[in-house]
């Protein structure tokens, strides 16, 4: 007799509901077109991010007072303990930062201007797989209901963009069947 985690195999049909809306075009909408107002039936806002910023917006606190300078060099005042360990790609702040526009990012390829509260677009370039799974909530932060209005968090809110070491998070045990279902109490 095989013994299935009944939990396991929810999950299981759930990521596979989840493909498959995904593939779907007219389910194909990113986080921030639902959260554009895309026509599904729940409702996904993006977390801000710039509110909780100490320094944002970066250009009138200081940047626009500073020429840019593209150089690596040892970083000082509000930067100083800032290290940009980011993998073998990103070698220095132009990277990921306009440093023409302190108040937005860019792509890599350096055209396109990306708001702070859209970062995820930039984490997007490198870690497409990962950005897929954080689009169907099945990676990061998604406080809400699974029918009502849901937020979810960008990257950052667990990952330091300028030197992101692995998260080490322990998983909760699965929840237990309630004792007056059929499967009974575990």
């Amino acid at each position: 007799m095989v013994v299935v985690d009944t939990w396991l195999v929810r999950c299981a049909l759930l990521a596979s509901v989840a493909a498959s809306v995904s593939a779907c075009a007219p389910h194909r909408a990113t986080a921030h077109e639902l959260d554009a107002g895309a026509t599904e039936p729940r409702t996904l806002r993006i977390a801000a991010r710039t509110p909780y910023l100490a320094t944002y917006p970066c250009g009138e606190q200081c940047h626009d007072a500073r020429t840019p300078d593209a150089t690596p060099r040892a970083l000082v005042l509000f930067h100083a303990r800032r290290r940009v360990a980011h993998g073998p790609a990103i070698h220095w702040c132009d990277d990921c930062h306009d440093l023409a526009h302190p108040d937005t990012l860019v792509s890599l390829d350096g055209e396109t201007a990306i708001p702070f509260d859209a970062s995820d677009q930039v984490c997007a370039q490198c870690h497409g797989e990962r950005h897929r799974d954080w689009e169907l909530g099945l990676h990061g932060i998604t406080t809400g209901t699974w029918n009502g209005p849901t937020e979810r968090r960008l990257c950052t809110a667990c990952h330091d963009p300028h030197a992101p070491d692995r998260i080490h998070l322990e998983a909760l045990p699965p929840p237990r069947p309630d004792p007056r279902s059929p499967e009974g109490p575990s």
